[in-house]
């Protein structure tokens, strides 16, 4: 009855995250739209704009690049109030994991369930109960590349070449190559979230509160950040080993634009790097029962 109750409060704090996601969506939008800045159609294109003669013109730029659904994508994640999603998106994985963690391993609850299962297993299933909300950020992007393609009225992702890395952030090596891009992209946003959550339960372990844990994780998001960005590829590839670049590899919040980024291949070293030294860290930190029963105790 109790694991019944569990599962369903689970289920509530995903629809309440989904929730979250489709509100602040709808209120952007809506800002957007009362700012007439990027939602708007596009007659000007067959008209004036069409014309080779005016394409050079910004203004004209600027309208047909509002066309290509991939670019008005990074537009609105780029230059609008949709930006904020890049700070707080950690938080939409970290938050509900902590809870899920400190509901059940702490305050004595694991104690009781591991006279009736084994560890590992038990573990697993709490693993397993976090793991699902790391497909949170993967479903805001194909929902805000389907709102992209509503607005831009096709669905003919990355058709301007000649607008890529002068309107938006993609490089225009990507140009051809669209469809890969965007699979790893999603991907990619996948393995972060995962990483996001092996960070939650690493700083879960010795924390005997939900919010001194997520407050915790959240600042560790943005160590890590600072490690890779400015001592790994600043310092150390950029001063000492003359690679430039890596830098905009190995900046988390550079996942959302890929600002500088002309490799698909690199695109997921770093997740895939980062998910295995996490998970790794999660296994030898966890893999002891007695030890996390005590800490669990305090």
């Amino acid at each position: 009855m109790v694991e019944k109750l569990k599962l369903k409060e689970d289920n509530l704090l995903l629809i309440i995250i989904s929730l979250f996601l489709i509100i602040f969506i709808l209120v952007n939008l809506i800002l957007q739209q009362k700012g007439n800045k990027y939602i708007f159609t596009h007659n000007e294109i067959y008209s004036v704009c069409n014309d080779a003669k005016y394409f050079s013109d910004l203004k004209c730029k600027d309208i047909k690049s509002k066309s290509d659904p991939l670019i008005r994508y990074y537009q609105l994640i780029n230059d609008t109030s949709f930006q904020s999603i890049i700070y707080f998106a950690p938080l939409l994985v970290i938050i509900p994991s902590a809870i899920i963690i400190h509901r059940n391993m702490k305050n004595g609850y694991m104690k009781n369930v591991l006279t009736r299962t084994n560890y590992s297993n038990y573990i697993k299933s709490v693993i397993k109960k976090t793991i699902k909300f790391s497909g949170i950020l993967p479903l805001f992007i194909l929902t805000m590349l389907f709102i992209s393609g509503i607005l831009c009225r096709n669905f003919s992702y990355g058709t301007h070449k000649e607008m890529f890395g002068y309107f938006t952030s993609p490089s225009i090596e990507f140009y051809g190559k669209i469809p890969q891009f965007l699979l790893l992209y999603i991907f990619n946003m996948l393995l972060f979230s995962m990483f996001y959550m092996n960070l939650t339960y690493i700083c879960a372990k010795k924390s005997s509160n939900v919010f001194v844990t997520i407050i915790y994780t959240y600042l560790c998001y943005f160590v890590v950040d600072i490690i890779g960005e400015v001592f790994v590829g600043g310092l150390l590839f950029a001063q000492i080993l003359n690679y430039k670049g890596v830098s905009d590899y190995l900046n988390l919040l550079n996942i959302w634009t890929y600002f500088d980024i002309h490799n698909l291949l690199y695109l997921c070293i770093y997740p895939i790097l980062l998910v295995l030294v996490s998970g790794i860290a999660v296994y030898f930190l966890y893999r002891k029962r007695e030890r996390i029963l005590i800490l669990n105790e305090k």
